[in-house]
């Protein structure tokens, strides 16, 4: 990804962002603006993350990798972010970094993402409840209060 959303439209960026600060602060989740938005690279990302939950150490891994990114100013995909969320999830960054990149994994991601496309997700985050899609962190509530009917 080369742009997200809201980047040809200032206002609606400076928006996004003191939103995203507004929301943090309401759920007492510490927050730094990236440095850079968006970011770079997310294949590695996603490819250690789908291997890490089949092993058990993937949600640590995902949560150290968001965690350093939005408020150590780490950007997802940098050896910096990945070598640390992999030591924080407990696991050697070389020795996952080569088994993230097996054919096995790589076909398994693909067919994630198709059959997440398939559902009519077209970005991150969205929340898939039963046939009902919701998209954005803004939508969060709404999407587990439609799970709870």
């Amino acid at each position: 990804m080369t742009q997200g959303p809201f980047l040809p439209y200032p206002g609606k960026t400076a928006y996004m962002w003191r939103d995203i600060e507004r929301r943090a602060q309401e759920h007492g989740v510490p927050y730094k603006q990236p440095l850079k938005y968006p970011p770079d690279e997310v294949l590695t990302s996603a490819r250690l993350a789908l291997l890490g939950l089949q092993d058990g150490w993937g949600r640590r891994f995902v949560e150290e990798v968001f965690r350093l990114h939005w408020t150590q100013q780490l950007q997802i995909g940098t050896p910096e972010n990945i070598g640390g969320a992999l030591q924080a999830a407990g696991q050697d960054p070389a020795a996952a970094l080569e088994r993230s990149r097996t054919p096995a994994i790589k076909e398994g991601l693909k067919k994630q993402t198709e059959e997440a496309e398939a559902k009519g997700s077209f970005g991150s985050p969205t929340f898939i409840v039963g046939d009902e899609l919701f998209w954005g962190d803004d939508r969060l509530e709404q999407a587990i209060a439609w799970a709870r009917r």
